[in-house]
């Protein structure tokens, strides 16, 4: 495994050996300090301020769910670097194995009811499906920890 450095350019100057245990705090402290949390609250803000979406639920509630998506996700990302023998073929990896389900099983796009069978036994092994659940019932809803409950056990297994 190696890390490329970068120029101002954005053109790769150099690459140098990357341990192990250097990479999964490197992407881990990228990951949560700052980045994506506060990307997914900048998202949430938008959403409420710019296009009017109710939000009924908790944010101390919605925190704590999105951390555990986001922490399988990072999980997952970390796996698929680990395994990839360069920065295409993860990125190529990442794509096919995490966006695509994610974006056509979750129930994002269509609704999961109107599924094939063989494709909504597929859709419960996707997080994004538990964590759409989450971000609606929060929202739209303002249910609490007793009504997502389940997706939330089942985004700590991920």
């Amino acid at each position: 495994m190696v890390r490329a450095s970068a120029n101002e350019f954005g053109g790769t100057i150099g690459a140098e050996p990357e341990t192990r245990l250097s990479l999964a705090a490197g992407v881990s402290t990228d990951g949560f300090s700052g980045g994506r949390p506060a990307a997914a609250c900048l998202a949430s803000c938008f959403g409420v301020v710019l296009f009017g979406v109710p939000f009924r639920g908790s944010v101390l509630l919605l925190f704590p769910l999105s951390f555990l998506f986001l922490c399988g996700s990072l999980g997952l990302g970390l796996f698929i670097s680990a395994v990839s023998r360069s920065q295409v073929l993860a990125t190529q990896i990442a794509l096919v194995a995490t966006f695509l389900p994610a974006f056509l099983l979750s129930g994002f796009m269509f609704a999961i009811e109107n599924m094939p069978p063989a494709l909504r036994a597929i859709s419960y092994f996707v997080p994004a499906r538990y964590f759409l659940v989450v971000t609606r019932g929060i929202f739209l809803k303002g249910v609490g920890i007793s009504v997502l409950r389940y997706q939330g056990l089942l985004m700590l297994a991920f």
